[in-house]
């Protein structure tokens, strides 16, 4: 049986989640924070990928509609040595297990 891993976000990261719910699209802020509770936090190495990018290692994505939510998973970010480049907010307080949410982006504007 697999565990929920704990989940912590960057500033940023809920402001936008609310002003999407606000400004943009009530049901996709719900469906984004149902792919958290239900794919991220469950099983994130089976519900998303690796972006390649060099510039935004490690992050991996989820897909939800025209939509890309980026996050971080604590180990591979300590294991790979990312750690100063992403600079987490309470990075030594935050288990391995953990996860860290950073942005919410249109599949158009995500990956420039």
């Amino acid at each position: 049986m697999l565990e929920n891993h704990p989940i912590f976000q960057m500033d940023d990261f809920q402001r936008k989640l609310e002003w999407l719910r606000r400004k943009v699209d009530k049901t996709l802020a719900d469906r984004i924070q149902d792919a958290i509770i239900q794919k991220i936090a469950i099983d994130p190495v089976r519900a998303t990928k690796r972006i390649k990018a060099e510039s935004l290692k490690p992050q991996r994505v989820l897909r939800v509609g025209d939509w890309r939510l980026f996050f971080l998973y604590c180990a591979e970010c300590r294991r790979e040595g990312y750690v100063a480049r992403w600079n987490c907010p309470n990075c030594s307080e935050i288990p391995d297990a953990g996860l860290v949410l950073c942005d919410i982006e249109k599949r158009g504007d995500a990956y420039e």
